[in-house]
């Protein structure tokens, strides 16, 4: 199949398909489908038109690129003879080369259109059309790299020598005493265990396991050097595969003193370091000592995206390059702070001893922050991942009798209406672009708050909320909601509530989000929301990877219809064993508890309102 262009009537490029000729052989013909398709996906992203004759020095080699984490100069070695420049893209599977000559571009075309590259894709590469224009590499991607070191950060490139390196790989994860695992990575901890949750150690539980003699020559070159000003006695040992990382955190303020030291060893990797809306990036190079301190230590978070390859800059050839990750291990020192206690310094957000809390006072806000703009800007594509609703619930709502009307407090995109015929439904959220899709619906909906229902008492014989109360930031205020359920129920009404729980895998299973979590590799150019939670920086941020460590939480949502994969971070409270019953049993009067179960990563609760129907 091959193909031609006409313009469209809005000035776009058409490509038209051709049939393929029947006379080619079976590997002419697949080469021939592909080329069409390579085609056809070229003019749709970047406008740029293909040809199979040599008509300019530029070619395009479909097989390799960013999104295979092929780097600029890998193809400029493999290339021969060598093009003078090499165009990456983002996320794409193909790369713009220039050739020095029509001729050198003609060599290449036939030499390589077709051909295996490293034993995992064929190439195929055409030319570009006489006079079109080449776009530019997206450079956005640099932008956090050209920021510059935090204050208080140093970098010491090849601080161990390989045979160093070597000699501690091979020391590492000997001793399976010391070992732990954090679901799909592996850890060591030496003086003290530190805790992920937390982010501290517990000073009255040390550990047997001392930092090791085969680790002290290194103690003391840092020492030795300056990079540390005492000797650490907490080591932390983290082995991360390609496509692991670990969420943006900051180590606890009052629990070490000095800086944090951290030793890459086995593999390079990008650590990304933010404060407010500030993004830096740092290229770790194997090998190398990164010492925190100062504002890098504490008024700055760190951590490194879960991904199998970065986009770093091309220091040789310009622009934008790919830098692949291998097994990589890390050595993070610390030291406890000795007869001192709290922390008062100049970055309270990120302090344990000043920093912020959700009270009354600011609840609402980060609701509206990190609940209400967050699902109003994710509305479409939640949408699209909610369609089957859950066995129980669906089962609660075929059971209610002929003429009853149930209220669906957070309705979304209205999953839970028109299950059953027979009775009246009202839903109400606070998301405008949910309840535009349960209005294509024809469904009844209100915009409002659950904290003050616009429905009269005793107006509703059933009331369901299904994962919605785990959204709202304080005991009271969920207390608040409940109260107003039970406010708008009949006596002898119905409620059934679902709120995530603290342990997902209670059952030996994964739950529905865990199973929903698949790695993906995604970026964070400047602008993207994951800058937008400067304000609430005490929240951690959940990593897929582990279990929830605490109860309120920042939980990232991928915007996969958005270009750059946009992350959103939505605020969740997960709920303890027995939380939910006694936020439901300690009203007065208290409903009575018909059931209470855990269903994949849920605490339920059924209850009825007390009083003659």
């Amino acid at each position: 199949m091959s193909s031609s262009s006409s313009i469209g009537e809005d000035g776009s490029k058409n490509v038209e398909k051709k049939a393929v000729p029947r006379s080619l052989g079976k590997a002419e013909r697949k080469n021939a489908r592909k080329v069409s398709k390579m085609k056809q996906v070229v003019s749709k992203q970047v406008g740029v038109q293909m040809s199979d004759e040599p008509c300019s020095e530029w070619l395009i080699v479909w097989g390799f690129g960013a999104s295979t984490g092929t780097t600029k100069n890998d193809i400029l070695d493999y290339l021969k003879p060598r093009p003078v420049a090499v165009r990456l893209f983002v996320d794409q599977a193909y790369v713009f080369v220039r050739c020095s000559s029509l001729e050198d571009a003609a060599l290449l075309k036939s030499k390589y259109h077709g051909r295996e590259y490293d034993e995992r894709q064929t190439l195929y590469v055409g030319f570009v059309e006489k006079y079109e224009v080449i776009p530019e590499e997206d450079i956005r991607y640099l932008a956090p790299f050209n920021v510059g070191l935090p204050e208080g950060l140093s970098l010491y490139p090849e601080f161990v020598t390989p045979e160093e390196e070597d000699c501690l790989i091979k020391n590492l994860f000997v001793d399976t005493s010391a070992v732990s695992s954090l679901r799909k990575r592996t850890v060591q901890h030496f003086g003290y265990e530190f805790r992920y949750g937390t982010n501290d150690v517990d000073p009255r539980s040390p550990l047997p396991n001392k930092i090791p003699d085969y680790v002290l020559p290194t103690v003391s070159k840092m020492i030795s050097t300056g990079a540390a000003p005492a000797e650490p006695d907490q080591l932390t040992v983290n082995q991360y595969m390609p496509g692991q990382g670990i969420p943006p955190h900051c180590d606890t303020h009052s629990c070490f003193e000095g800086p944090i030291i951290s030793l890459s060893l086995g593999s390079d990797t990008v650590m990304d370091f933010r404060q407010a809306n500030s993004v830096s990036s740092v290229i770790l190079p194997a090998r190398s000592l990164l010492v925190m301190d100062g504002a890098s230590r504490y008024g700055w978070t760190h951590g490194i995206t879960p991904r199998k390859w970065d986009v770093v800059p091309d220091k040789h050839n310009g622009g934008i390059t790919m830098l692949g990750r291998a097994l990589r291990i890390s050595l993070t020192f610390r030291r406890l702070k000795r007869g001192k206690v709290g922390c008062h310094c100049d970055f309270p957000n990120l302090c344990d001893t000043q920093k912020g809390k959700i009270t009354d006072d600011n609840a609402s806000v980060l609701e509206n922050d990190l609940v209400h703009k967050v699902y109003e800007n994710i509305a479409a594509h939640f949408t699209e991942t909610r369609h089957k609703p859950w066995p129980k619930v669906r089962e609660f709502v075929e059971n209610l009798k002929p003429g009853d009307r149930m209220l669906d407090v957070g309705c979304a995109n209205g999953k839970y209406f028109r299950i059953n015929n027979d009775i009246l439904e009202v839903g109400m959220d606070m998301s405008t672009g949910l309840l535009e899709k349960c209005l294509e619906k024809g469904n009844e909906v209100v915009r409002a708050n659950a904290l003050s229902l616009p429905f009269k008492d005793d107006h509703f014989e059933s009331v369901i909320s299904i994962a919605v109360l785990h959204h709202i930031a304080t005991k009271e205020r969920r207390q608040r909601f409940i109260e107003e359920i039970m406010r708008v129920l009949t006596p002898g009404g119905l409620g059934l509530i679902y709120v995530w729980a603290k342990d997902q895998n209670l059952e030996k299973t994964q739950s529905t989000w865990s199973e929903r979590q698949q790695e993906r590799n995604f970026y964070n150019p400047p602008g993207s929301c994951v800058d937008q939670v400067s304000d609430y920086l005490f929240l951690p941020i959940h990593d897929r990877d582990e279990e929830f460590p605490q109860n309120d939480m920042l939980v990232p949502w991928v915007n996969h219809q958005e270009k750059q994969n946009t992350v959103h971070h939505r605020y969740y409270h997960v709920f303890n064993k027995g939380e939910l019953e006694e936020l439901i049993t300690d009203l007065e009067p208290a409903p009575k508890i018909l059931d209470s179960y855990y269903e994949q990563g849920n605490w339920v609760v059924k209850f009825q309102k007390q009083g003659n129907s």
